[in-house]
């Protein structure tokens, strides 16, 4: 993933915002894929066991999920792990 470097002495504030640019751009890239492969956002929660509020708080960077939720979309998609975690 390019664009997120980590340093040992970032500030508390600076941490924050990079979750926060790192949750939207991951959101934006999980649409995407989702929206190619003709996924509703209820059919999507619905195969990988999750809520569709959650899917699209997901995506639109209001959440950060675990990577074991990352995962369960994948399969869920039918997609390699790697391919969600592919962007920049």
């Amino acid at each position: 993933m390019r664009g997120l470097v980590y340093r040992e002495n970032i500030s508390k504030k600076k941490e924050k915002l990079l979750k926060k640019s790192f949750a939207v751009k991951f959101g934006k890239h999980l649409k995407k894929i989702r929206k190619e492969k003709r996924f509703t956002q209820e059919e999507l929660a619905f195969k990988a066991n999750l809520h569709s509020t959650y899917i699209g708080h997901i995506e639109t960077g209001t959440y950060t999920p675990s990577i074991f939720v990352v995962w369960k979309i994948a399969r869920a998609l039918k997609a390699p792990l790697s391919e969600l975690l592919r962007f920049e």
